[in-house]
């Protein structure tokens, strides 16, 4: 946060999830930037699984902690769902959260809404989305924030379309800074956005540079905020990932400001040090490891639209789940290569891992389920096809890591045998929806870093807050990813219930890079 701070941003942008499903770290993200960085939020409100007393009620909660900025959009269809089917029929669009905010609380809010310049998947025309927006508009909005464009002269277009029908509220481009060739080709499937042929020859030249990638998409945002402000155009939306780097180097290129100074001292620096400072003299780099990122790991799991298809993943993870049994087979079958996507994971085993699959499938067989995993490195050249980023002239290492659930019965005495000089351990596990951190950790890692001359890098870290982001997602796709492609009451429901409810999610991360994967899975094999 404090990084974000230092780039003097007008507001930052807080997630919510469907139905308020993290409403707490919602809230709490807003009020650590609000009251603690001193920085303007704007929290997303949908009206996916929510009703007017949900939505009353968070507007209150909103209200009582002095957010006034929301956007109010419609969302998306919930998890195993292909369309969007309304939990209250007086709320369905965006245009009636907007109606009814103003109607309960007056002008104490100020309402974004979305816009699309190349027009809303489901709209049935780019001059039908429009009148959508006009709607939203008329009914109390104050702005308008667009889907990501790759195009300047489309996002153009979009906004002398909407002045020629009378919308004069400011309207702000959302410009996304990506980081690798595969994710910026699923973000704008996901959305239905076009890359333009210019780009996706440039991707193509450099699709396996991460580096160059990420190099590249700076480019494009400088050039999209050149373009507008010379047509008087101010004010832009950066979606970063949580990764705020990207939008440091576009700022440093238009000459924009950076002030280096945190709002205030954090609880475990020393006075007048800053995060960075603590980690040693390392700069971070963009996470090009993209698989060693908890938050970009389970963002990408929520996978393509085709695949949220209940029917689909069924296929994949049974018709029917009867208990563990079933949980290891599937576990067993992904990392034997009989099927290619998890729960946690839409993409199949990675080349990395190579040599340990058969390792990690004999774990499942006996109950413990691997949804990341990662091997150690030691000054393997950046360039490596397999495991470089970063760029070229350069050595990268890492960590040997091991993310997965195991039965509560099996964690204590797994605990009680492990060697803290063999593995640094982060546990979460779930009671009557608590979550509880069963271990301590507050010392942060670096898990993947790099060398290039004189200057370090830090591609990854983990510490226990980090880590209990993570845990809480992956909780909860057991149920959002799984437990839902199963009827309400159902016995496959069921088991996976109380799956969720009797398993640990644990983090071993070796002590040096010389440690290999193999060794921590050894460890495990001790407890079977």
């Amino acid at each position: 946060m404090d990084s974000l701070k230092q780039l003097c941003p007008c507001y930052c942008d807080v997630t919510f999830g469907a139905g308020g499903s993290t409403t707490a770290r919602s809230l709490q993200v807003v009020e650590t930037f609000q009251n603690y960085h001193g920085m303007e939020t704007m929290l997303h409100l949908t009206c996916t699984n929510m009703n007017e007393e949900s939505i009353s009620r968070l507007l209150e909660e909103v209200k009582s902690r002095h957010l006034q900025n929301i956007l109010a959009l419609r969302g998306d269809p919930p998890e195993g769902q292909t369309h969007f089917v309304a939990t209250d029929a007086r709320f369905q669009y965006a245009v009636d959260l907007v109606r009814f905010i103003r109607e309960k609380h007056g002008d104490y809010f100020n309402i974004a809404v979305a816009g699309y310049p190349e027009k809303h998947l489901e709209a049935a025309s780019y001059e039908e989305d429009l009148k959508h927006l006009k709607e939203k508009i008329d009914a109390g909005a104050d702005m308008i924030v667009t889907q990501m464009c790759f195009s300047p002269p489309v996002f153009e277009k979009f906004v002398n379309d909407c002045r020629a029908l009378g919308i004069q509220c400011p309207i702000i481009p959302g410009i996304l800074l990506f980081g690798n060739y595969a994710g910026v080709h699923r973000m704008a499937t996901l959305s239905g956005v076009a890359i333009p042929e210019k780009m996706e020859e440039r991707l193509l030249q450099i699709k396996d540079d991460n580096a160059a990638v990420s190099a590249y998409a700076v480019d494009l945002a400088v050039e999209m905020v050149q373009y507008c402000m010379a047509r008087g155009m101010l004010g832009f939306h950066f979606y970063v990932l949580n990764l705020e780097k990207a939008v440091k180097t576009t700022l440093t290129r238009l000459g924009w400001p950076i002030i280096n100074q945190a709002s205030r001292t954090l609880p475990f620096l020393e006075p007048g040090q800053t995060f960075q400072a603590a980690l040693g003299e390392a700069r971070f780099e963009m996470p090009l490891l993209n698989a060693l990122v908890p938050a970009y790991r389970m963002a990408a799991a929520r996978g393509d639209p085709e695949f949220r298809k209940q029917v689909d993943r069924r296929t994949i993870w049974g018709a029917a789940v009867a208990g563990p049994a079933d949980v290891n087979g599937v576990f067993g079958a992904y990392y034997e290569g009989k099927i290619h996507r998890l729960p946690w994971s839409e993409d199949p085993v990675p080349r990395t891992l190579a040599s340990c699959r058969a390792d990690l499938a004999d774990l499942a067989k006996h109950g413990v389920w691997a949804v990341h995993a990662q091997n150690g490195l030691v000054q393997v050249p950046s360039t490596d096809p397999i495991h470089g980023w970063g760029g070229p002239d350069g050595l990268v290492s890492q960590l040997a890591g091991l993310e997965f659930f195991m039965p509560k019965a099996k964690f204590a005495p797994f605990m009680a045998a492990v060697n803290p000089a063999a593995a640094l351990v982060h546990a979460v596990h779930i009671s009557e929806g608590t979550f509880t951190n069963v271990t301590t950790g507050a010392e942060v890692i670096p898990t993947a870093w790099g060398q290039w001359g004189e200057e370090k890098r830090l591609a990854t870290v983990m510490d226990a807050p980090r880590f209990n982001a993570a845990a809480i997602e992956a909780f909860a796709l057991w149920l959002s990813k799984w437990a839902t492609l199963y009827a309400e009451g159902s016995s496959s429901r069921q088991a996976l219930e109380a799956i969720q409810q009797d398993v640990v999610f644990v983090s071993m991360l070796a002590p040096q890079p010389q440690t290999t994967l193999t060794s921590l899975i050894a460890i495990l094999k001790l407890h079977y």
